[in-house]
C-alpha cells in the first residue's frame, strides 16, 4: 500500500495499468490492494472523461495525509540504505534496479 500511496503522491491520478508499472506490482495483486485501500478510504476512483471504460485512481484527502506522513520515513530508510555510497554509486544502483524491474516486467504470466 505504501508504494501505491507514494506513486500517487508523486505522479498524481493514474489508471490501474499505469500504476502497476509505476509500482512494479502485478496487476491482479494491485487490484486487490487498491480495493482494500478504497474500502479504507485512502483512495478515490472516477471514470475517465476521455474513456468511460477507464477508471482513474487517486489519493483521497485521508490517503494524501497518510502518504505525506509515510514519505519522510521512507526517505529516512532510503538514506540509511545508501549511507556511504557516492552519488555515482547511488545513480548506478537505481539504474540497475530500473533495468532489473524492466527485465522481469510482464514475465509473471510466463513463469506461472
Amino acid at each position: 500500500m505504501w508504494r501505491v500511496m507514494a506513486a500517487l503522491l508523486d505522479e498524481g491520478e493514474q489508471r490501474l495499468g499505469d500504476l502497476s508499472r509505476l509500482t512494479a506490482i502485478e496487476l491482479s495483486t494491485l487490484s486487490r490492494i487498491t480495493a482494500a485501500m478504497d474500502r479504507s478510504g485512502l483512495l478515490v476512483r472516477r471514470r475517465s472523461g476521455e474513456d468511460a471504460r477507464a477508471v482513474l485512481i487517486d489519493l483521497s484527502k485521508e490517503g494524501r495525509r497518510t502518504a505525506e506522513a509515510i514519505v519522510p520515513r521512507a526517505l529516512h530508510w532510503e538514506s540509511a540504505a545508501i549511507a556511504g555510497m557516492s552519488e555515482d554509486e547511488v545513480r548506478t544502483l537505481k539504474g540497475l534496479l530500473q533495468r532489473l524491474y524492466g527485465n522481469v516486467e510482464g514475465r509473471e504470466a510466463v513463469v506461472r
